[in-house]
């Protein structure tokens, strides 16, 4: 479960109920767009070293259709890094297309 805070009559911040998700989001409700970077801190393994990964998503809501569509690009830094200040080239990009399920 997540909420959404109003920040001004157009915005709108998502923050999860969980404190251990490391995400975070802001939407624009007038525009229904939403924009979200999440971490993802990984551990050491027998063949790759710790990690920190960093997505980017944007997302646009179409009301009338139902459906939801967006880009996500995917960069991995090393553990020291500040993945939100720091640089890392993008390992991966893709697109996501999704439709309301109705009860």
């Amino acid at each position: 479960m997540a909420t959404f805070l109003p920040v001004t009559p157009s915005k709108a911040v998502f923050r999860p109920s969980n404190p251990l998700v490391t995400y975070r989001a802001v939407g624009n409700v007038l525009e229904r767009e939403i924009s979200a970077t999440t971490l993802n801190f990984n551990y050491q393994t027998a063949k790759l070293p710790p990690s920190i990964g960093r997505g980017n998503f944007r997302a646009k809501f179409e009301p009338k259709t139902g459906t939801v569509q967006g880009t996500a690009a995917l960069r991995i830094f090393n553990i020291n890094a500040n993945p939100l200040v720091d640089y890392a080239p993008v390992a991966g990009t893709f697109t996501f297309i999704g439709q309301r399920v109705k009860p």
